[in-house]
């Protein structure tokens, strides 16, 4: 609730001030104002008189509740969980440093699995095309990845990054026949990706099962 004056013209062309506590309420998606209480006619006090009846009615309010949830309109919802959980088994995997290692022999300018795992996420979230992905990544939460902006062209040329062998160590960190781990990948990024949504639909699938 708060304070609010209104000004009124009569007929005889006078203008008088009200005062009124008004408080917000929504109505399906607007929100609205109605008039709880009047204080009525304030025209013949001072600006500094009214001031000071405004002051001591947000002195009594203070403690009290000045709004409700309705009065609150999200402007932007948050994608959080299928991020969260991509990012657990990727770090868990260690897929950043393995697909780091097998492109390091190239001259790669970006982070090839910074945009591999973004497709992941977008994969799982939204299947759809990479234009979209990038028109939507305000929509995922990412704490994690700050930086440099994010550039359309990464993402068609992450999964390009092909006839990268995967190197030993790399392929140790994986568990046997799990799709990581083959020596005869000659794609390792876009074979990674492939391999990685399919396990990480499934544990979103049992979680919230």
């Amino acid at each position: 609730m708060f304070a609010q004056i209104v000004s009124t013209k009569k007929p005889d062309g006078k203008t008088y001030k009200y005062l009124h506590i008004v408080e917000s309420y929504r109505e399906g998606r607007t929100v609205k104002k109605r008039r709880v209480a009047s204080l009525g006619n304030i025209s013949q006090y001072s600006e500094r008189e009214i001031e000071q009846i405004i002051r001591t009615l947000e002195s009594l309010l203070q403690h009290r509740t000045t709004g409700s949830l309705e009065d609150f309109e999200a402007q932007q919802v948050l994608h959080f969980g299928v991020p969260y959980v991509v990012q657990f088994l990727w770090n868990q995997l260690g897929l950043t440093e393995a697909i780091r290692d097998a492109l390091r022999a190239r001259e790669v300018t970006f982070d090839v699995a910074r945009y591999v795992q973004a497709m992941v996420i977008h994969r799982l979230v939204d299947p759809s095309s990479k234009l979209r992905l990038f028109h939507t990544l305000d929509d995922l939460y990412l704490p994690d990845w700050g930086g440099e902006p994010w550039q359309l062209q990464h993402f068609y040329r992450a999964l390009c990054q092909q006839r990268v062998k995967t190197p030993q160590k790399n392929r140790a960190r994986f568990p046997k026949n799990s799709g990581f781990d083959s020596p005869k990948s000659s794609r390792f990024v876009p074979h990674t990706y492939v391999r990685f949504v399919s396990c990480s639909r499934e544990c979103v699938r049992n979680a919230s099962s």
